[in-house]
Order: structure tokens, then C-alpha cells, then sequence
């Protein structure tokens, strides 16, 4: 009931942001689509697409009022993720580690994020938990029927995101390293896929390195940004909504996600020494040493083998590709692949410090640490999935509804966008398909004496000026200075604009603000109606290098 409630309840609430831009874009201009091989250096692959445009034929999704129709299918495939992991995680795991597991996808702020998102990310995290299933199903009890399944899902994730091969790659490794033996069948597999991902690997630098020279360089490792994402895809978005005065608690939060990591080894080696006194084929399902006769179930000991191969395989290949394309930031969501090995490696770690029995030593205490590592778990998560569910993208959707409350006029009204870059789509999208045209878009590279021309010449004969504010602060020197906030403080100094200036938050994790000035004095002379240009074609950017 909260994952339903937590996915459905702000579908329509958040402006089209980020990767949703291009999806539309590409939805309505299909002819603008990459070829097959330029999606896969752009994580564009055509399953999830090709779905979409389907989708938007038959229900539409692509006018403004129409989002909660055009992201649908993500909250159908988060909600399916989560019903698909509890079937997973409780095939070995019950009590506090099954809880953790339970609540954790419920409440993970990256999937409830990417559940109203319109991108390939809850298709790419239903695809991994469906294909992790049915590779231990298949491992487990063997037969047609699971490993037609594993095959179909990982054919499937394959086609929907170029990382999802990573996590193909951690499970041939786990085939070639199981203690027990595995089916003929997925050992030759095995041999075959790690093979094909060398020769992909290989073909891939060498083409991305001939096509894409300016994209592909050898970088500094990103290991920095492969931990912060790692701990983002468990908690929170880390990079937009931990900010810089916090970094106590984000430390607190890497020491806590290295810690469980590190308990879950202890606990991993615990399970593999009981497996192996064991006789042959008979295992211990859990903490409460339940012993299940004749059964050819993998081990607990091998299903958390599994959970660290396919968690540490992917992040490696992930990471790498990182430090080879100088252009590409590491995004919390790149990880999905790792998630849910990652969060039951977290859960055994959390309930490695349980107690195995009440006559323990420290019984009493261990259960409360455990139980309050659980609930410390809990809280993280809840605070990041309502960061999440109250982000409002760049805050433009926002900033449109305040200027039409204030009575927006074009014949009175100016409109300026300080440092637009990054949101071109996204002003396109929400304020010039709007009639919300802006008179100035600075890339914030101008300097004073062109701000000063530019602005002279946007207010001449307006009374109010409205400046959508975007993280324009630039290093300079020792300090970051805002020309737009220093030249409206010269023009209240000079007596020209007023000192009385209404502010609006927009976006805090973007740095965006609504500003509204007016003139000390009214304009002398404005311009006629008519001889104002009302188009509300849309807005042509020209690309830069940069």
C-alpha cells in the first residue's frame, strides 16, 4: 500500500525535467532518433521508446495537461518492480532482513523518483529484479520454463539501457564461480558471455574512440562519483538534494552504507561455513537454522555470493565507463542495475548484528542495534523520497503559474532568463509554448557591459521586469559573483528600479528563483499594443561547444 500511494500520489505534480525532455522531444519528432549504435553510446536503446511511441498513439500523453498520462507506464513498471522483488528477496530471506528488503524498495527515493519519470529507468529496474529472479530460479531448480524466462527478461533489459549488460556479465560470473555445480547449459553460456563482453568492450572503445574523440578520453577515475552514486541509488539523490553545508551527514550516511556492507561480509562467511559442514545438498535456509532434508536450492551462503557478484560486477563497468567519456556524470539511476543486490547485502548486514539465539552474549542489546540500524534505514529513506516527491524540476511550470497570478503583459512586462543554459528544451517546453516569451536569455558568459546593453534595451518603455533566476553565481577571483543581482542593485541604487521586489523560491536543488522588479517610476513612453509581437512560435536555441 505505501509503494502504491508513494508512485501515484504526485504523477502530475513535477514539471517534464531532464531526460522526460528528450523523450518527448523524440516522440514527436521520431525522425530526429539516433542510429542504433549512437543510442548505445547515449543509453538510448529502442525498446523503452519504441513502447512510448506506441503508448502516446493509442492513450496520447503529449500535451501539457496530458503528464499523468504519459508517465503511466513508469508508475506500472515501479509498482511491478516492487511485487517482483518481494517474490526474490523472500525465497532466502524472512524476519528483519526480509523487512528491510520490503520497506526499502517501497520507500527508495531513486525508484519512486524514476516511477513519474518519462525514461527508461523503472523499465530498467524491473527488467534487472525479473532477470536476477529467474537466473536463481533457473540455478535453483533448472528447467525450460525458467531459463526461457531469464533469457526473455534479459533480452528485453539488454534492449532498454547498454548498462543492464554489465549485470549479465556479474551473473556469467557467478555461473563459472559457484561452489556447486552448475547447469551445462548456463556454464557454456557463461564461457560465451564473457567472451562477447571482452570483444564488445574492445569494439566499443575503438569505434566510440574513432566516432566520438571529443567524448571519449582517458579521465581520473571516478571513483568519488561512483560512491556518491552508489549511496545515492540506496537513499537518496545525494548530488541534487544533499547540499553543501550538510557534509557531516553525508558522511554519516557513506559510514553507514559502508558498514552494513562490511557486516554482510561477516554474514556472508558465517552462512558459507555452516553450508559447508553440512552434508551434501542439505542447507540452512536462515538465521534460524532450519534444516530442509534433500533440496537442490542453492545455499543461503550462495545466494548472497550471487547478491556480491552481480552488485560489485556491474558498478565496475559502470565505473569505468565513467573514467573513459570525459563528458558523462555518473547519475544515481545508472546503478539500478546494482539495487537490489545492494539493498539485500544491506539487509544482511543489518541483521548480521541480530543475535542468533536469546542466550547470546549481548542478545539484548545486538537486537536493538539491529533493529535500530533498520529504523535509522527507514528515516534516511523517508526524507529523500519526500525530497523526491516535492521536487518541482527546474521550477518553470511554477514560475509561469506565478506570472499569470500577477497579470503578465508583454506590452508592460519584461521577461529575462539569467543563465539559461541547460534549460533550453525545458523553456521551450513551459514558457514560449505558453506565450511566456523571454525579451533576454544570458548563458551567463556576458560580461557587465554587454548585461548593461542587453537589459537597457529589454526594460526601455516596461514597468515590471520578472528574472528566472537559474544558479547564475560565477567563480570570480576568490568569490562567485551574480552580474544580473549587481546590476539590478545598481539600477535601485540609481533610483531607476524600486526597492520593493517581490521573491519566489522555484527549485532549490536547481538554485532557481522568480524575482519580480518594478520602476521606481513609470515608464514615460510604452510601446503601443500593436506594435508589440505577440508569436508564440517556439524557441529556437543555437547550439555552442559547450
Amino acid at each position: 500500500m505505501l509503494a502504491v500511494v508513494l508512485r501515484v500520489i504526485r504523477v502530475s505534480y513535477r514539471e517534464l525535467f531532464g531526460d522526460e525532455l528528450w523523450t518527448v522531444s523524440l516522440l514527436q519528432h521520431p525522425q530526429l532518433g539516433d542510429s542504433l549504435l549512437d543510442r548505445v553510446f547515449h543509453g538510448h536503446l529502442p525498446f523503452y521508446y519504441d513502447f512510448m511511441a506506441l503508448w502516446t498513439s493509442v492513450f496520447g500523453g503529449l500535451k501539457p495537461i496530458e503528464v499523468g498520462v504519459l508517465r503511466a507506464p513508469s508508475v506500472v513498471f515501479g509498482l511491478l518492480t516492487f511485487v517482483a522483488f518481494i517474490f526474490f528477496a523472500q525465497r532466502y530471506l524472512k524476519g528483519l532482513a526480509f523487512a528491510v528488503c520490503v520497506i526499502a524498495f517501497a520507500m527508495n527515493p531513486i525508484l519512486v523518483a524514476s516511477s513519474n519519470h518519462v525514461a527508461p529507468f523503472a523499465l530498467l529496474g524491473l527488467f534487472t529484479v525479473l532477470s536476477n529472479y529467474f537466473c536463481i530460479r533457473g540455478l535453483d531448480e533448472g528447467g525450460k520454463r525458467n531459463w526461457s524466462l531469464w533469457a526473455v527478461f534479459s533480452l528485453l533489459g539488454a534492449l532498454t539501457h547498454p548498462f543492464f549488460w554489465f549485470l549479465l556479465a556479474g551473473q556469467f560470473v557467478f555461473g563459472l564461480m559457484r561452489p556447486r555445480r552448475t547447469p551445462r547449459p548456463f556454464y557454456v553460456l557463461s564461457i560465451v558471455g564473457a567472451l562477447a563482453a571482452i570483444s564488445t568492450t574492445v569494439w566499443a572503445a575503438l569505434y566510440a574512440g574513432i566516432n566520438y574523440p571529443r567524448k571519449v578520453d582517458v579521465a581520473a577515475p571516478a571513483i568519488d562519483d561512483m560512491a556518491r552514486a552508489l549511496v545515492s541509488v540506496l537513499l537518496g539523490d545525494l548530488p541534487r538534494y544533499g547540499y553543501n553545508d550538510k557534509a557531516f551527514l553525508q558522511a554519516v550516511l557513506y559510514l553507514f552504507v559502508l558498514v552494513t556492507l562490511v557486516l554482510s561480509v561477516f554474514y556472508y562467511r558465517r552462512r558459507a561455513e555452516e553450508a559447508a559442514a553440512m552434508p551434501e545438498n542439505v542447507v540452512f535456509i536462515d538465521m534460524t537454522q532450519d534444516v530442509v532434508g534433500f533440496w537442490t536450492r542453492l545455499s543461503l551462503a550462495s545466494f548472497l555470493l550471487f547478491q556480491w557478484i552481480t552488485f560489485i560486477v556491474p558498478a565496475l563497468g559502470i565505473w569505468l565507463v565513467g573514467s573513459y567519456a570525459s563528458d558523462m556524470t555518473l547519475e544515481p539511476e545508472y546503478f539500478l542495475v546494482c539495487l537490489p543486490s545492494l539493498v539485500i547485502l544491506t539487509a544482511a548486514g543489518i541483521d548480521a548484528t541480530r543475535p542468533s539465539s536469546s542466550t547470546s552474549i549481548g542478545a539484548s542489546w545486538r537486537r536493538w542495534v539491529a533493529v535500530g540500524l533498520g529504523v535509522v534505514f527507514t528515516i534516511i529513506m523517508a526524507i529523500y523520497t519526500t525530497m523526491a516527491l516535492t521536487d518541482h524540476g527546474f521550477g518553470l511550470q511554477k514560475a509561469a503559474g506565478r506570472m499569470v497570478d500577477k497579470e503578465f503583459d508583454r506590452t508592460r512586462d519584461a521577461l529575462v532568463i539569467a543563465d539559461v543554459r541547460g534549460m533550453e528544451n525545458a523553456v521551450g517546453m513551459h514558457l514560449t509554448e505558453q506565450g511566456f516569451i523571454p525579451d533576454v536569455m544570458l548563458r551567463g558568459k556576458e560580461q557587465p557591459t554587454e548585461i548593461n546593453d542587453l537589459m537597457t534595451s529589454a526594460i526601455r518603455g516596461k514597468n515590471r521586469v520578472f528574472v528566472f533566476y537559474h544558479n547564475d553565481y560565477r567563480r570570480v577571483g576568490r568569490g562567485e559573483r551574480s552580474f544580473m543581482r549587481e546590476w539590478f542593485n545598481d539600477q535601485r541604487n540609481a533610483g531607476i528600479i524600486s526597492t520593493d521586489v517581490d521573491k519566489w523560491g522555484m527549485s532549490r536543488p536547481e538554485g532557481t528563483e522568480l524575482r519580480l522588479y518594478r520602476r521606481a517610476v513609470p515608464a514615460v513612453s510604452p510601446r503601443p499594443a500593436s506594435e508589440i509581437t505577440t508569436s508564440t512560435a517556439p524557441l529556437e536555441v543555437t547550439p555552442t561547444s559547450d
